[in-house]
């Protein structure tokens, strides 16, 4: 492709994409740029050993629920839901 018809094919590119997304772009552009400093790790810091994983805590008694709870809670949210699909929206206004 000749070089004149890419910089007019860009130009229509840039015609039609609002100016606020090239900004945008061209800030993640100039951030993909810069070069980030190495990180130093001290001979200590890279011996320390890892932390050792603990065990999540125990779910709570009152957090967990049967079947049946369960079961109730929902048929309560689907009663509630019936109800608020029966107001009349327009009514309210």
């Amino acid at each position: 492709m000749p070089r004149h018809t890419l910089a007019c094919a860009f130009y229509r590119v840039l015609r039609k994409v609002p100016a606020m997304r090239l900004t945008l772009f061209f800030i993640f552009a100039l951030a993909a740029c810069t070069e980030f400093p190495a990180v130093d790790v001290s001979d200590t810091a890279r011996d320390t050993p890892y932390p050792t994983l603990s065990s999540l805590p125990y779910i709570m008694p009152h957090m967990a629920q049967t079947d049946m709870q369960m079961a109730e809670r929902v048929a309560a949210l689907q009663s509630r839901a019936k109800r608020l699909r029966q107001i009349n929206i327009a009514a309210l206004q």
